[in-house]
């Protein structure tokens, strides 16, 4: 039973923060840049000029406010899941667990699997060349990718993206277990089955 909850409130985060990062792991167009994502430590072994030209492109392209924009109704759809899956829950459950998953929900620690993605595709050059563009699309001057960037991005746009939602996911279905498992320690008539509840003595 214990080890089924535990799948279940995985499965949840795992699906909302899916959704999360479907809709932003792979931007196509800069928005307002911005700011906090200096801290994102450099991955061990990568060129540290390729490492400060993802962060600032990740800056520019505004992931981290795209990351949270929405992030209600993907938690609704992860809830969705998770009631599919187990009914017993209790509303206050359901209610207190969107709650603790939105207050805990760390955009660096997103925002870091989708600058290791980018250092491990891309080169220290090729990635300033992605973050002039970004900057110039931005100011609203014309300009174009080299063909052969521009090749490799839709080539390796698919594994890109599987690879963020798969990293971001982790997170967030072990954040959703965890949360879970609170809750049911505080509130274990929040998580009881219908046979486990008590029931009202008979008048």
């Amino acid at each position: 039973m214990k080890s089924r909850r535990r799948l279940i409130l995985a499965t949840a985060g795992y699906a909302a923060l899916s959704l999360v990062f479907a809709r932003t792991s792979y931007p196509q167009q800069p928005e307002t840049p911005t700011v906090g994502i200096s801290t994102v430590q450099t991955t061990a072994g990568v060129d540290s000029r390729a490492h400060e030209a993802t962060v600032h492109l990740v800056e520019v392209l505004g992931l981290k406010e795209k990351m949270m924009v929405g992030v209600d109704a993907d938690l609704d759809r992860g809830i969705a899941v998770m009631k599919a899956q187990a009914p017993s829950l209790s509303p206050e459950f359901i209610e207190e667990w969107r709650k603790r998953m939105k207050a805990r929900l760390k955009p660096e620690d997103f925002i870091a699997v989708v600058v290791q993605v980018y250092e491990r595709h891309f080169t220290a050059d090729e990635l300033d060349q992605l973050d002039k563009v970004a900057i110039s699309k931005k100011e609203g001057k014309p300009t174009v990718l080299p063909d052969a960037l521009k090749e490799k991005l839709q080539k390796n746009a698919i594994a890109i993206q599987s690879e963020i939602i798969g990293g971001t996911s982790q997170i967030g279905a072990r954040l959703g277990m965890e949360i879970g498992e609170e809750i049911g320690k505080e509130h274990p008539e929040w998580v009881a089955s219908p046979a486990q509840k008590p029931t009202e003595p008979a008048k």
